[in-house]
Order: C-alpha cells, then sequence, then structure tokens
C-alpha cells in the first residue's frame, strides 16, 4: 500500500513525503544525541529492582499465614513481572537498549529471559 492509496494522505507530493520524512529523521537523531549514561543508569535500575522484588516476593509468600505478608508477596512478585516484561523484556527484546554495547541488555546476547 502505498501513501497515495490512503486518502488523507493523497493530497501530498513526493516532496511532502520526503520533508516529513527528514522532519522524523531530525527528530530520531535528536533523540539518539541526547541518550547516555542516564538512560544506561535507568535501565540497570531496573533490572536491579525486578531481581530484587524477584527474590523478596516467594520470601514473604513462602508459608506465610500472616494475610498482609501474603498481600505484600503477591504485590512484589507483581511489579518483579511488569519490571521484567514491559521495562525490561520488550525493550531489550526490540534492541532499543543494544546502544550501550552491555552484553546483559544487548538484544543479540541477552541473559535476561521474557515470559511470554
Amino acid at each position: 500500500m502505498a501513501i497515495a492509496d490512503v486518502e488523507e494522505f493523497a493530497h501530498l507530493t513526493d516532496a511532502d513525503v520526503e520533508a516529513i520524512g527528514r522532519e522524523l529523521d531530525a527528530i530520531r537523531a535528536d533523540v539518539e544525541e541526547r541518550r547516555g549514561q542516564y538512560d544506561a543508569d535507568h535501565i540497570r535500575t531496573m533490572i536491579t529492582w525486578q531481581r530484587r522484588l524477584n527474590v523478596a516476593a516467594p520470601v514473604a509468600l513462602f508459608g506465610s499465614r500472616i494475610p498482609p505478608l501474603r498481600l505484600a508477596g503477591t504485590a512484589m512478585l507483581s511489579v518483579a513481572r511488569i519490571l521484567e516484561n514491559t521495562e525490561i523484556g520488550q525493550h531489550v527484546t526490540y534492541g532499543r537498549w543494544d546502544w550501550p554495547n552491555d552484553p546483559e541488555i544487548r538484544s543479540s546476547t541477552c541473559t535476561t529471559r521474557v515470559r511470554t
């Protein structure tokens, strides 16, 4: 399907489409230029918290007869899974964290397991 086949965009000329493409490329370049240590620290912090929660949750749940402790363990396990699948797994799988060249979060060599 070409852009000319979509009625809303049929009025655009080839020059218009090229201009939109250049604007999108400029936005991408700006984002790539601004990413840095803060972003790398963010993903590593998310991995650390996910691992901590993944250990703490079963400890809280194991043999717990106290309802608030069971609730806390369930909440921790839920947050750990959410972090693993959305904040870490999805981004690593799609290669969004390949730029720091860290083998732990590189999509081609990642050891992070994504549940399906």
